[in-house]
C-alpha cells in the first residue's frame, strides 16, 4: 500500500466504532447443542468422545472446544525456523485486497475467509511473476464474492449427480444473512467447490437499508472460479481449557503459536481470525482506544469471538500503553476489518462508522478472545476469473457440510471409506483429508473395483501415510500413484486419522458429517446418506454401511451422514482398456489396448514377474496400440504396467499373479536336441475341464497326445509329448477353460 494511504497510529483522527444494533448480532444465546458442557464430554457410548460442538454467540457460529487442542505442541517445536521481522505489513507488498464493507449483515465470516483466500492467490500470483502497483490494483485482479459464499452455504442442496456436488447436504437458517458463521461453515462450503465465485458473478447488492437481497439465480450455485486446496487451522496463540462453568480456566499465551501465525502471514498471506467485538458502548469504552486504534479484551466472560476479520501484519513494538487497559506485554496484530473505509464513512454509508485507520486497527497479542487463526490456501494457479486453470477439473464427494454440527473421536481403531463410480474416463489424482486435531496422522488406501459392502476389497492401488502438524482440511496429491479409471469403474478411498491425546493415548477421529436441527433462527445442519456410499468399521468389526440400518450414532438425536472424504480427478492424457488390478494366472497373457496422442513406451515394473510384447504397433490415426502382458513370476507377486510418453510416466494398471487352474509336472524351461522327445503331465484342478496342447512354432516342435490316467480322487492326469524337429525356441502352451497358458519354453540346439 502506498504510504500516503496509511497513517501510523499516532497520526490522524480515528472515529469511534458504533456497536451493532441490527439483527445480524442477536442478544446472547445459549450454546446451541449443549449448555456449558466442557470439551470432551463423553457421549452415551463409552467408545465415543465429543471433541467440539457448534455454538453460537451473537452472530458467530463456531465449532467450540478447548484452545489447547489445535495448539497441542510445544512452543519450541513450532517456533519459526526463520528470523521474523519485528513488524510486517502485507500491504507494502500488495498481497492483500482492499477493505470491504459488509454493511448491515452478519456476513463477517465470509469476508474474513475470502480475505485470506484472496491474499493466498495474490501471493501465488506474485511468485509467478505477476506484479501489482497497489492494493487497489491487486483487488481489481482478485475479488471474490462474499454473498455467493454466504448464500450457497445455506442453499447447498443440488439435484444433479449425487457424487459431484454432495447435493443432499446443506446448512440451514431462517435468515442466512443474519445467522453469522465461521470456518465451521466457510471451509466445508469452499471445499465442495461452492462459494468462490467472482464478485462480478454475484455482486454484494443490498437494499436501501444496507441489507443483502436474496439470490434468485440458482444456476450460480456451482460457479467456482477458484478451488480451495487446504484450510490450515493454525495453533491458537491464546491457550486455555474450558472449565465446567463454560469459561476459560488457566490462560497462557504461546509465543511459538504466535510465530507460526506470523510466518504464515509473511510467506503465504492473510490469516482469518475471530475475536470479541464490542456489543455495546460500555464494551466499546472498555476495550477500544480511539486515538491509537488499539483493541484489547481481557474479560473471561467474553472469551468467545463474535466477529471475523483477517490478520495482515504485526508490530512487536506496538506499546501496551496504546490500549485502554494495559496487557501484560507489548505487541499487536494488524487487523483488516470489513466495516468500510474513510470513503464510505464520509458518505455515511458505512456499516459501523469510522473504525480504525481506513478500515485497519491493532489487536493486542494478549486479547483473550482471539480465536481460530485459519489460512485459506487456494489452488496454486494464476487466478483469472472464469479462465482460471484449475489444478483438478473434477470432484467426487458426498459430504457438503464437513463435520457439520459436532466432532467426535474414538478410543479404538476406526476407519472410514467412500465408494465412488467414475462418471467418465479419468485420472484419480488427489484425495481430501479432514484433520480435526493437531499433530494427526492419516493412513490413506485406495482400491479399484471393490466388491459391494467391502471397500477394502478389489485391487489395492495406492497407499499413503501423512502427518499433519495443524488441524484442518487438506488435499493430498497422489503424485506417481495417480490412478487411471474408465467410465463406470468403481473405486474406494479408505482413511484412518489418529492423534495422541494429552495422556498420550491414541484417539481415532470420526470422519463423518454430523447433522442436527438447532434452536436458533431455525438453524440446522441437514445431511443425507444413501446405501453404498460411505462405510465405517471400528474395534476390529466388519464394515458397516452408513446408508443402512447400522448407521453410526455417537449420541441420541445426532444424525450422522457420509464420510468426509473427497476425490479429485483430471481428464486422462492416456487411456487403457485395463484398469485397477488385473488378476493374471501364472503363464497366461492379458491383452490390452492403450490410446495416446504420442507413441508410448510400455514396460513392467518387475520383468521377472511379468513381461510385455507388442501385438499391434501404435497407429497415428487412432492413437492406439495393442499389447499383451505375460505372467512369468511366482503366485502372489505383483507389478505395475507403465507407459512413458511425452516425458512422463504413468502406471496403467497392476498385474497380480494368480494360480493356474491346473498343475504341471514341468515348469522350468528345457534345452534339447533335434530328434529327442519329451513327455509332460497336466493335472486339471477341476474334474470337468479337459486341457489341450499347442506350441508356438510347429516348425520347431511337433505335438502329440500320450493318453490320460484316472486318479483316485476322480480327476484325470493328461499326458502330452512333443518331438524336436530343428533348432530354435518356442513356448509350450496349455489351453483350458477358454484361456491359454504358457507353462515353459523349449530350446532346441
Amino acid at each position: 500500500m502506498n504510504s500516503a494511504n496509511y497513517l501510523p497510529p499516532q497520526e490522524g483522527k480515528i472515529g469511534m466504532k458504533h456497536f451493532r444494533s441490527y439483527a445480524a448480532l442477536l442478544t446472547a444465546l445459549a450454546v446451541i447443542l449443549t449448555t456449558n458442557v466442557p470439551a470432551k464430554a463423553a457421549s452415551t457410548d463409552s467408545h465415543f468422545t465429543e471433541n467440539a460442538v457448534l455454538q453460537e454467540h451473537n452472530g458467530y457460529l463456531q465449532m467450540a472446544g478447548d484452545h489447547r487442542d489445535t495448539a497441542r505442541i510445544s512452543s519450541q517445536l513450532r517456533r519459526s525456523e526463520e528470523t521474523l521481522p519485528a513488524s510486517y505489513d502485507l500491504r507494502t507488498e500488495d498481497r492483500v485486497t482492499p477493505v470491504k464493507d459488509q454493511l448491515h449483515n452478519g456476513t463477517c465470516w465470509a469476508f474474513g475467509a475470502l480475505s485470506s483466500a484472496e491474499s493466498s492467490l495474490l501471493t501465488m500470483m506474485k511468485a509467478m511473476g505477476r506484479d501489482f502497483s497497489s492494493v487497489e490494483t491487486a483487488g481489481n485482479a482478485v475479488n471474490l464474492s462474499e454473498k455467493h459464499l454466504v448464500w450457497f452455504a445455506f442453499h447447498g442442496k443440488n439435484s444433479g449427480t449425487v457424487s459431484q456436488y454432495a447435493g443432499g447436504d446443506t446448512f440451514l437458517a431462517q435468515n442466512v444473512f443474519d445467522i453469522g458463521g465461521s470456518r465451521a461453515i466457510s471451509v466445508p462450503t469452499l471445499a465442495r467447490w461452492y462459494g468462490a465465485a467472482a464478485e462480478k458473478d454475484l455482486p454484494y447488492t443490498v437494499d436501501q437499508n444496507g441489507v443483502l437481497t436474496n439470490v434468485t439465480n440458482s444456476s450460480l450455485q456451482t460457479v467456482s472460479r477458484v478451488h480451495l486446496q487446504d484450510a490450515d487451522y493454525l495453533p491458537e496463540p491464546v491457550v486455555y481449557d474450558l472449565g465446567n462453568n463454560g469459561l476459560p480456566g488457566n490462560i497462557t499465551y504461546s509465543s511459538g503459536a504466535r510465530d507460526v501465525v506470523k510466518e504464515c502471514i509473511q510467506n503465504r498471506g492473510a490469516v482469518s481470525v475471530g475475536y470479541h467485538s464490542p456489543e455495546d458502548t460500555a464494551e466499546q469504552d472498555r476495550f477500544y482506544k480511539n486515538d491509537t486504534c488499539g483493541y484489547y479484551c481481557n474479560d473471561k466472560t467474553l472469551y468467545y469471538p463474535n466477529h471475523e476479520v483477517s490478520l495482515v501484519g504485526w508490530d512487536d513494538h506496538y506499546s501496551r500503553n496504546n490500549f485502554v487497559t494495559e496487557p501484560q506485554g507489548d505487541g499487536a496484530w494488524l487487523v483488516k476489518n470489513s466495516w468500510g473505509t474513510s470513503k464510505s464513512w464520509e458518505s455515511g454509508k458505512s456499516s459501523e462508522g469510522a473504525v480504525g485507520q481506513d478500515g485497519y486497527f491493532y489487536l493486542s497479542y494478549y486479547d483473550l478472545s482471539l480465536s481460530e487463526p485459519t489460512f485459506f490456501s487456494m489452488e496454486n494457479t494464476s487466478y483469472a476469473g472464469a479462465q482460471t486453470k484449475h489444478t483438478y477439473s473434477d470432484i467426487y464427494q458426498y459430504d457438503g457440510t464437513g463435520m457439520g454440527a459436532s466432532q467426535w473421536s474414538l478410543d479404538t481403531p476406526a476407519r472410514f471409506a467412500n465408494t465412488f463410480t467414475a462418471r467418465s474416463d479419468m485420472k484419480l489424482q488427489a484425495v481430501s483429508v479432514q484433520v480435526p486435531e493437531a499433530n494427526s496422522s492419516a493412513a490413506i488406501d485406495i482400491y479399484v473395483h471393490p466388491s459391494a459392502g467391502n471397500p477394502t476389497s478389489g485391487g489395492h492401488m495406492a497407499s499413503l501415510t501423512c502427518h499433519y502438524t495443524d488441524a484442518g482440511y487438506y488435499t493430498k496429491d497422489l503424485g506417481s500413484q495417480g490412478i487411471l479409471l474408465n467410465k463406470g469403474d468403481t473405486f474406494s478411498i479408505v482413511e484412518q486419522v489418529s492423534y495422541a491425546d494429552d495422556a498420550g493415548q491414541t484417539q481415532y477421529c470420526v470422519l463423518l458429517e454430523a447433522g442436527k436441527p438447532l434452536a436458533v433462527q431455525n438453524y440446522g445442519v441437514d445431511v443425507a446418506c444413501s446405501a453404498g456410499q460411505s462405510y465405517y468399521r471400528y474395534d476390529g468389526g466388519a464394515w458397516k454401511d452408513q446408508g443402512g440400518a447400522e448407521r453410526l450414532q455417537p449420541e441420541r438425536g445426532m444424525e450422522t451422514g457420509n464420510a468426509t472424504i473427497k476425490a479429485f480427478a483430471n481428464a486422462p492424457d492416456i487411456r487403457t482398456s485395463c484398469t485397477g488390478q488385473v488378476g493374471l494366472p501364472l503363464g497366461s497373457e492379458q491383452v490390452f489396448t492403450v490410446t495416446s496422442s504420442t507413441p508410448p513406451r510400455l514396460t513392467c515394473g518387475n520383468g521377472s514377474t511379468a513381461q510385455m510384447h507388442v501385438l499391434k504397433d501404435w497407429n497415428s490415426s487412432s492413437g492406439q496400440m495393442q499389447l499383451a502382458v505375460y505372467g512369468c513370476g511366482r503366485i502372489s507377486q505383483s507389478t505395475g504396467v507403465y507407459a512413458t510418453y511425452s516425458g512422463k510416466t504413468q502406471r496403467l494398471f497392476t498385474v497380480s499373479l494368480q494360480g493356474q487352474p491346473f498343475v504341471s509336472d514341468t515348469t522350468m524351461n528345457v534345452t534339447m536336441h533335434a530328434g529327442q522327445t519329451y513327455t509332460f503331465c497336466i493335472l486339471p484342478k477341476s474334474s470337468t475341464t479337459v486341457p489341450s496342447f499347442t506350441v508356438g512354432d510347429s516348425n520347431i516342435l511337433s505335438t502329440g497326445y500320450a493318453g490320460s490316467i484316472q486318479q483316485s480322487n476322480g480327476r484325470k492326469a493328461y499326458y502330452f509329448r512333443y518331438r524336436c524337429l530343428r533348432n530354435g525356441s518356442t513356448g509350450i502352451y496349455i489351453s483350458i477353460g477358454g484361456k491359454t497358458y504358457r507353462i515353459f519354453v523349449c530350446t532346441v540346439k
